[in-house]
C-alpha cells in the first residue's frame, strides 16, 4: 500500500516506489506525463485501492490524513501542482475544436 512512504513523498522529502521525489515528477514533460500514469495516485492519493495501478498509497488511516491537512511542506506542494499540465486530462469535443477540461 505504501502509506508509509506517502507523507515523506507529499512533504518533498521521501521518494515514491520508485525513487522519484514530487519535484521530480513536476518537472516531466508533456509526453512523461501522458506516458507514465503511475504517479497521480502518489500525488492525488484516493481513499481506496486504485483499481489502475494496484499497490499504489491510498489513504485509509485517519492519523495521516489529519497529518497531510495539517503539513505546511504538504500544503506547498498540492499548491505547487497547480502549475502542471495533464494533457491527458484534455479530450477533444466531437462537437467542436474546442477541448474539454475534466
Amino acid at each position: 500500500m505504501h502509506e508509509e512512504l506517502l507523507v515523506p513523498f507529499l512533504r518533498g522529502v521521501g521518494p515514491d516506489a520508485d525513487g522519484r521525489f514530487h519535484v521530480d515528477i513536476l518537472k516531466f514533460s508533456d509526453e512523461e506525463l501522458e506516458e507514465t500514469h503511475d504517479y497521480i495516485q502518489w500525488l492525488f492519493p484516493l481513499c481506496e485501492p486504485s483499481m489502475a495501478v494496484p499497490g499504489s498509497p491510498y489513504l485509509v488511516d485517519e492519523e495521516v490524513i489529519s497529518i497531510l491537512k495539517g503539513d505546511e511542506d504538504v500544503q506547498e506542494n498540492i499548491g505547487a501542482r497547480k502549475g502542471v499540465r495533464y494533457p491527458f486530462l484534455f479530450f477533444p469535443n466531437l462537437k467542436s475544436s474546442k477541448k474539454l477540461r475534466l
